[in-house]
């Protein structure tokens, strides 16, 4: 491959590394934007008369447990799966699809 390719093929994935990045910064920007919406929001409903402000602590304890990542006052919900801490396959140290599929097994034993 000639110089010349090689650096426009390095420069094309160099672009492609950058606009991921962006894309990632600007997720990032997002969420937090959200949840310092959210934050703002509980503020306010402390700030708020007696049932203005609880109904509004509320909607912002109902919609952080609904939304992804979120866990709100009330805690996280639990999937209703028990840990197994650490896991077989991390304990086993796993390299095979034959040693993954006997931990699987294992762990559906030990559930």
């Amino acid at each position: 491959m000639s110089e010349a390719r090689h650096a426009r093929r390095s420069l094309v994935e160099w672009k492609k590394y950058l606009e991921q990045t962006r894309r990632h910064r600007e997720i990032v920007l997002a969420e937090t934007k959200n949840h310092l919406n959210w934050e703002l929001l509980s503020e306010a409903a402390k700030a708020l008369s007696k049932p203005e402000g609880k109904r509004l602590q509320a909607a912002v304890d109902d919609t952080s447990t609904t939304r992804p990542g979120g866990c709100g006052s009330s805690g996280s919900r639990p999937l209703g799966v028990p840990a197994l801490l650490p896991p077989p396959e991390e304990e086993k140290d796993v390299s095979t699809s034959i040693g993954a599929a006997r931990a699987k097994q294992q762990r559906a034993e030990e559930l």
